[in-house]
């Protein structure tokens, strides 16, 4: 998925019970933190599911790789999506990814 402002491109893929996050920034130094969350089809809520704190290493690389340490189980429907913090508190949250259910 590409943002509707360009800012990053987030892909979650599935390989086998293995989730995987990928999200590249076009300026990741804007942001103070970076949250990735997740909810199954037939939840309401998000939850969170990984959390980054933006320093200046990370900000360089412009660029947050990393699997999901528990997933929903490969046979549900998943969604994921960012909330984004900027460094004087405001906050944006993105249209979530359908990650689709798997056959074993």
């Amino acid at each position: 998925m590409v943002s509707s402002d360009d800012e990053f491109v987030f892909s979650v893929t599935r390989n086998k019970t293995v989730v995987n996050l990928k999200i590249e920034f076009k300026d990741l130094s804007q942001y103070s933190t970076v949250a990735v969350e997740r909810r199954s089809f037939e939840q309401q809520n998000f939850t969170l599911c990984k959390y980054v704190e933006v320093n200046e290493e990370i900000a360089k690389a412009n660029t947050i790789e990393a699997d999901d340490k528990y997933p929903l189980p490969a046979i549900t429907d998943c969604f994921y999506r960012l909330r984004l913090t900027f460094p004087d508190g405001g906050v944006r949250t993105y249209p979530a990814i359908h990650l689709p259910a798997v056959k074993l």
